[in-house]
């Protein structure tokens, strides 16, 4: 890997401002404890492999190592699913580039990609993957296509979350979030829905039956 470059994952939290609203209105702690409970999936993380920096509706994983995609692919995997199992949504972009960390301070060209591919690309809940991120994984001798580990879905790349028998538990998950949120559901986070359950039901690994659950609101 050039010196200085790094595999840098730049999570959000939805809806985060929403929710700590919320927690301000009824006087409570709800949102930070499932933030807490949530977060604790990086607790097994190496640091000595992944870097992690949660601050705010921001998670930014980053690691140095040439061969660190899949590591840092799989802790974004990890944190997807700890966050459904809180109620919660992540969306983020995982880019490669230059990247300088230190204790006061933080420049960094990848962290810059990978959130406008968050802010910008990925509009629903889901983690884009840099092609330059891909390519420098196979130059260092990790290759991606045909693993676990990414799909491509409408020409983009992405972190594939509902891979390796995670499809069932995310359906489920994402399924009871819905429900429980549809009541007054704006259109911009009803579309959200829709596009991440239309990327569940066209998954090579849909369970047989599997159908779907959200629905559009009559004054629609």
């Amino acid at each position: 890997m050039a010196d200085g470059y790094s595999y840098v994952a730049f999570l959000d939290v939805l809806g985060y401002r929403a929710l700590v609203q919320a927690d301000r209105e009824r006087g409570t702690l709800d949102f930070k404890n499932k933030l807490t409970k949530a977060l604790s999936a990086l607790d097994d993380i190496n640091e000595d492999d992944v870097r992690t920096v949660a601050i705010s509706d921001t998670i930014i994983l980053s690691s140095s190592n040439p061969k660190g995609l899949p590591i840092v692919m799989d802790a974004c995997v990890k944190l997807f699913i700890s966050f459904l199992d809180m109620g919660l949504l992540l969306r983020g972009g995982i880019a490669y580039s230059q990247h300088f960390q230190s204790k006061a301070v933080t420049y960094s060209h990848a962290l810059t990609i990978a959130y406008k591919l968050e802010s910008e690309g990925a509009i629903w809940p889901r983690i884009l993957v840099a092609g330059e991120a891909i390519e420098a994984s196979v130059a260092n001798g990790v290759g991606i296509a045909g693993t676990d580990s990414v799909t491509t879905w409408h020409d983009a790349h992405l972190v594939d979350v509902a891979a390796a028998g995670r499809w069932e538990k995310i359906f489920s998950c994402v399924k009871k979030m819905y429900k429980e949120n549809r009541a007054g559901m704006r259109e911009e986070v009803l579309a959200k829905y829709l596009l991440l359950e239309n990327f569940l039901l066209s998954h090579p690994d849909r369970k047989k039956g599997a159908r779907r659950f959200t629905s559009i609101p009559v004054k629609y």
